[in-house]
């Protein structure tokens, strides 16, 4: 398998664009992002990485998911394009590859629905279960959700994705916890390429966005209008987020957990919006500090404070305003402004032997070229171009503060530089971390 994906890693990244539809790049190797809007060029295909990159939204690819994103294909309608167009199949799988088989068809799934609906309105267990999240059984029943003896995993609760009217897969969970402490889950049929809710969304009315099933459930229970990703709250997938922008809602509030992977899925989740042009307000719950990990609006409900955190949500903020750096003659380009600029932005940006490291969660880590210039494009916007950025450039890779050599150890007895530290073997051995000032 991995022969295989370095192959298709091989093929020229601009090959695969063309094949997906996208214009000739520009001389300076660039096309207009599909991922956000923009007048001027601003994704790079190609390059050194042989990827594709954009400058502005950050939106950064390689073969695979360049076609996965702009296709909105499966697995395997990713292989059987990449057969029609590069003549590369895919491998027979091993048996240890072999991927979970569905329990049954789509069309299986919709046939005994109403069976499985039947069932759960005299299960007390599940009843109990969803009554655990603040979910009535009317909420789950307008849903169209259901019942099932999994063959293997036992009895759980069936969510139609997006909803019981036109669903496109069920998504299975088991009604106990296993050893982890965590219910089991499986998509049982279909493929998820919709949101849960996604059908009810109305032009011009407010979204909430959050990521599980019974979030979504007790949301729209509570009156939102609501959605929610059926993978997760790192999910990015701009494919799906297109089906809340096309409905210009005034705004969109992010309902992700009161923990740090919900504030950075938060964050991501906002870049991705702003990236694909949406105009509209951004908000998400202003959780109170302390919280335990994965406090949730299920258990601000249980705790009677959900509608009040929703009607005050809180913008999420933007990025900074770029500095100007266009304050030479005549309204042009300042490259030493641009270099001042970026070295406030990164104080601790170095280059060893040609290589660029910046300093980060206690590690010094390497940064390619691309990205370097791509933070100089940045602060250019609109007015960037490959001269203005190379001249930036060129100043950044002369400034003698900025240039280090490896050899800084050299003279330093029983000191080893390593990834996570660097360790002094005076006696017992000792790792310490890496700082700004000693790398």
């Amino acid at each position: 398998m991995d022969e295989v994906f370095g192959e298709i890693n091989k093929i020229p990244i601009v090959d695969i664009w063309r094949a997906l539809g996208g214009d000739d790049p520009n001389r300076e190797g660039k096309v207009l992002c599909k991922f956000h809007a923009e007048a001027t060029p601003s994704a790079q295909v190609g390059g050194n990485r042989n990827i594709y990159k954009c400058y502005a939204c950050g939106k950064t690819l390689g073969a695979w998911n360049l076609v996965k994103e702009l296709s909105g294909l499966d697995n395997k309608g990713i292989w059987e394009w990449f057969d029609k167009h590069f003549r590369i199949k895919r491998p027979p799988l091993k048996k240890k590859d072999k991927p979970k088989q569905k329990v049954m068809t789509l069309d299986e799934a919709k046939d005994d629905l109403f069976l499985w609906q039947a069932a759960l309105e005299s299960n007390e267990e599940a009843i109990a279960l969803l009554k655990s999240y603040g979910i009535r059984l009317e909420t789950a029943q307008a849903a169209g959700l259901g019942l099932f003896p999994h063959p293997s995993l036992g009895l759980g609760l069936v969510y139609p994705i997006p909803d019981g009217d036109n669903p496109v897969a069920f998504k299975f969970r088991t009604l106990g916890r296993g050893e982890s402490g965590k219910r089991k889950n499986q998509v049982l049929a279909g493929e998820i390429t919709a949101l849960y809710g996604q059908g009810a969304i109305k032009f011009v009315e407010p979204v909430c966005l959050t990521a599980g099933e019974e979030k979504w459930l007790l949301l729209q229970q509570e009156g939102r209008c609501a959605v929610s990703w059926a993978t997760g709250e790192n999910s990015r997938n701009g494919l799906l987020l297109k089906a809340i922008t096309e409905k210009n809602p005034p705004s969109i509030t992010i309902c992700y957990d009161a923990d740090d992977a919900g504030r950075k899925g938060t964050a991501a989740t906002a870049n991705t919006l702003r990236g694909m042009g949406y105009k509209g307000k951004i908000k998400t719950i202003d959780w109170d500090e302390g919280l335990p990990k994965g406090y949730d609006v299920n258990d601000a409900f249980r705790d009677g404070k959900l509608e009040s955190l929703l009607n005050a949500a809180v913008d999420v903020n933007e990025a900074d305003a770029p500095a100007d750096i266009f304050t030479g003659v005549r309204g042009g380009l300042n490259p030493a402004k641009a270099v001042e600029v970026l070295l406030e932005k990164f104080p601790h940006l170095i280059n060893v032997e040609g290589t660029w490291h910046n300093y980060a969660d206690g590690i010094y880590k390497p940064l390619f070229d691309e990205e370097v210039k791509g933070i100089i494009y940045t602060l250019m916007g609109d007015k960037a171009s490959a001269k203005k950025i190379a001249e930036v450039y060129d100043l950044l890779k002369i400034k003698p503060d900025l240039l280090k050599r490896r050899t800084i150890w050299d003279g330093e007895e029983r000191k080893m530089c390593l990834a996570n530290g660097y360790l002094t073997i005076n006696g017992k051995p000792e790792l310490h971390p890496h700082s700004p000032d000693v790398y």
